[in-house]
């Protein structure tokens, strides 16, 4: 079974235009998670290298949605986002990413 390497928390924000994102970052990544501006239900997770200076945000990919016996939650290879269960406070992240160490290829 695949063991958790990083949680991030992610918060809801607003774009310039009043448009919910997510955003959460690490000490060397920071994470968005993007609305597609023609079909909402489509998101994209975006990073941005903390550790280089004038780094550039970059595309990782679309999320697919998914379900479980624990709840709803949007994947992408080895990362997922689901809905903070046990948020109770402001300072709490409305949702968590959860990064999966990588699968040994055999």
């Amino acid at each position: 079974m695949a063991k958790a390497s990083a949680y991030i928390g992610l918060w809801i924000k607003n774009d310039k235009n009043g448009i919910p994102f997510l955003s959460g970052s690490t000490e060397s990544t920071v994470y968005f998670v993007f609305r597609d501006n023609k079909d909402p239900s489509l998101k994209t997770l975006h990073t941005i290298d903390k550790t280089v200076e004038g780094s550039k945000m970059v595309k990782v990919g679309p999320l697919e949605n998914g379900s479980s016996d624990n709840g709803t939650f949007q994947k992408l290879d080895n990362m997922y986002i689901f809905p903070n269960q046990r948020r109770e406070k402001e300072s709490h992240p409305d949702f968590n990413l959860v990064i999966y160490e990588e699968e040994a290829k055999a």
